[in-house]
C-alpha cells in the first residue's frame, strides 16, 4: 500500500510541477534513441502525454457510469467473480464510448488548429539540466529506494 502512495505522491507532484509540454519533451528525449530506427519518438511522446491527462477525466466519468448503473440497479458489490464481472460489463462500453469520443473530439480540435507533430515541430526553448532537476532526481531516487527496500 505504501508504494502506491508514493507512486501517487510522485505522480501528482511531477503532474503538479510539469507543463504538458515539458513531459512530451521528456518523453521524447528518453525515446530518441529511437530515432535510429525510424520510430515516430515525437508522435509516441505525445500519445503518452495526452493518455496521462486523460486518466483523471476518464477516472471521474467511470465514477460518474458506476453511480449511474448503481441507481438503476446494477449489483456491482456482488461477492460471487462471475457476478462482478457480468456486472462490469455494462461499464465497459458507456467508458470506451467517452474515451472514443474525447479521443475523437480530441482530434479534431487538433486538426482544425493546424496541428503537425514530428519533425515539423519546432522547440522556442531547449531545456536544460540545473540543481532543481537534479535535486528532483535525488529526491525520485530516494522515494525509488525506499519503496525497493519496502518491498523485501
Amino acid at each position: 500500500m505504501l508504494k502506491v502512495i508514493l507512486l501517487m505522491a510522485l505522480s501528482s507532484i511531477l503532474m503538479t510541477t510539469t507543463t504538458p509540454m515539458e513531459i512530451t519533451g521528456a518523453f521524447a528525449w528518453l525515446l530518441s534513441p529511437l530515432q535510429a530506427i525510424h520510430v515516430p519518438v515525437y508522435d509516441f511522446a505525445l500519445m503518452i502525454s495526452i493518455a496521462m491527462q486523460f486518466i483523471p477525466v476518464l477516472a471521474e466519468e467511470s465514477e460518474t457510469i458506476i453511480k449511474a448503473q448503481t441507481a438503476r440497479g446494477a449489483k456491482l458489490d456482488s461477492p460471487k467473480l462471475s457476478e462482478k464481472a457480468a456486472a462490469l460489463l455494462p461499464l465497459i462500453l458507456p467508458i470506451f464510448v467517452s474515451a472514443f469520443r474525447r479521443a475523437d473530439e480530441l482530434a479534431l480540435a487538433m486538426e482544425a488548429r493546424g496541428f503537425r507533430g514530428g519533425k515539423f515541430r519546432s522547440k522556442k526553448n531547449q531545456p536544460g539540466f540545473n540543481r532543481l532537476d537534479l535535486a528532483a532526481l535525488a529526491i525520485s531516487i530516494v522515494f525509488c529506494a525506499a519503496a525497493v527496500i519496502m518491498h523485501r
